[in-house]
């Protein structure tokens, strides 16, 4: 009997852990470390990405990634199914491809950070598909975002309808007593504009420089979700820090200056605030808040926001969202020994990965005329007042003399109006369409043998703008892949979509220490 009993064991204890679909929130399998290239006496910087020798292409066979759902009903009006052969030669080519989003509805959720956690989160607009929320997963968003479009409703607001339905979603911008009866209420988006780009990396338009660029990027990653710019488990970037300062000192050990590695111009992403006058032209900007702007009512408010270019090879998501994607920092280095010092950019960690980069835009119209000589006159995001709750409780990073810690008077700090702003995203494209964006409109030269129906150029780039916006200026001459979207009037409720939402700001959905009731 107790030989039965071991030989079950040790038969149950060689089977291999069945595979789990990873959850939002969780780790696939486990965070990655994080180091950078050594530079010795002779300055020069080598770049290992993934394995030392995949530099682009496809994601690595050991990253889970999402089994595709195809749209079993796409409208004809959604798509040109002729992919572009643009020279790629113009003046106003690059290596990017851009949408429009239009919000659906404002919630008291995060599936991310707050998986299945209903009113758990700082308020969100959300865009994409209308049943998005607390719940949702890669899979949930394309069965009913199918399911929507095969019973004629819209199933996702974004450009494409079904051939896209990720979710996108940022904090909500809210308006102080915008309609003089004391209630605080909160802004819709005008619109969204949303670019997937490749680091330029002052390549201009020279198409050779950025092929070259694009070969050392990795394919979309299916059913990944992330959050880009301020990081509210890490507010002043002491990890991103503390590793540089870990990779300057082995440079200076190896014979380097130790001074190589520098974080980029917006550590997090987050650019600022601007604000443009009707005629397009910047009245103001960019500023770390909306408190230091100067905008007149009617002026166009718009936080910019670069996401995270560096992932981890392994993870879809993170308990914090931001850990297995993270932004890529600078280095002032050699490429041959014996050449020019150069810049890079978009330097990521020993093992991991390059990925398209998204460029948020949300547009705001402004209801009121503000002023940097008044404080809180203007607008504000729902996370700011948790944004302050976590920079004033960050502690040091490290030990000894590559320690990074907080600066002087953090357990103060005041985050003045809109300092918060991030966005997150749960991709959830159809493959078929994604990936003839990456390879016709940012280059990634990746290579699928299972894949079918999909262009095999892999020799020239559309010409910009990769726009999948209107049918009416798009073709396919210039496009690989042409997508309806008319700007609605209403959000899915029926209601203006350029006011407010119907609702003023409750109570208990700001955050924790909100400082607005």
């Amino acid at each position: 009997m107790k030989r039965l009993l071991f030989a079950f064991l040790a038969l149950f204890l060689a089977v291999p852990a069945l595979a789990v679909t990873p959850t939002p929130g969780q780790w696939d399998t486990g965070p990655q470390s994080i180091s950078y290239p050594v530079i010795g006496s002779n300055g020069v910087y080598t770049e290992h990405l993934g394995n030392g020798t995949t530099h682009g292409g496809l994601p690595p066979a050991f990253a889970w990634q999402m089994a595709d759902i195809p749209a079993p009903v796409i409208d004809s009006r959604q798509i040109n199914e002729a992919p572009g052969a643009g020279s790629f030669t113009a003046a106003d080519n690059e290596a990017k491809f851009r949408f429009t989003l239009f919000p659906n509805h404002t919630l008291p959720d995060d599936p991310l950070k707050f998986h299945c956690q209903r009113g758990a989160s700082h308020l969100h607009e959300l865009m994409g598909p209308p049943k998005g929320g607390a719940c949702s997963t890669f899979q949930q968003l394309r069965n009913d975002c199918n399911t929507d479009v095969g019973n004629g409703l819209i199933g996702s607001s974004n450009p494409g309808r079904n051939l896209n339905c990720s979710l996108y979603w940022h904090p909500d911008l809210i308006d102080r007593n915008p309609l003089s009866d004391g209630v605080d209420r909160i802004k819709k988006a005008l619109q969204v504009p949303l670019y997937y780009q490749i680091d330029n990396g002052g390549c201009g338009t020279d198409n050779a420089c950025l092929k070259a660029r694009a070969a050392t990027y990795v394919d979309f990653v299916m059913g990944i979700g992330y959050i880009g710019g301020k990081n509210f488990g890490d507010p002043w970037n002491l990890k991103q820090a503390n590793a540089i300062k870990i990779a300057n000192a082995a440079n200076l050990a190896a014979g380097g200056s130790g001074i190589e590695y520098q974080a980029n111009a917006f550590p997090d992403g987050f650019d600022g605030w601007v604000c443009y006058r009707p005629d397009g032209v910047v009245r103001d900007g960019p500023h770390d808040n909306v408190d230091d702007l100067t905008c007149s009512a009617g002026d166009t408010l718009v936080p910019i926001l670069d996401f995270p270019l560096c992932w981890d090879g392994h993870n879809t998501y993170s308990p914090s969202g931001q850990d297995h994607v993270i932004p890529a920092i600078r280095v002032d280095a050699k490429d041959t020994v014996g050449g020019s010092v150069v810049t890079h950019t978009d330097v990521c960690p020993v093992g991991w990965f390059k990925i398209a980069q998204l460029e948020d835009k949300p547009q705001f119209i402004l209801t009121k005329s503000i002023s940097s000589s008044v404080a809180n006159d203007g607008p504000y995001l729902s996370s700011d007042a948790a944004f302050q709750v976590a920079a004033r409780a960050e502690a040091c990073v490290g030990t000894g003399a590559t320690q990074a810690c907080p600066p002087a008077g953090y357990t103060t700090f005041v985050c003045k109006d809109g300092c918060s702003f991030h966005a997150d995203y749960m991709q959830a494209w159809m493959k078929k369409y994604i990936r003839r964006a990456s390879r016709h409109c940012l280059a990634i030269p990746w290579t699928d043998t299972s894949e079918t129906g999909l262009d095999a150029d892999q020799t020239t780039l559309t010409a910009e703008p990769c726009l999948f916006d209107t049918l009416s200026t798009d073709t396919g001459t210039d496009s690989a892949l042409v997508q309806l979207a008319t700007p609605p009037t209403t959000d899915v409720d029926g209601h203006d979509i350029h006011t407010f939402y119907p609702m003023p700001v409750p109570k208990g959905h700001m955050g924790p220490g909100t400082m607005h009731p």
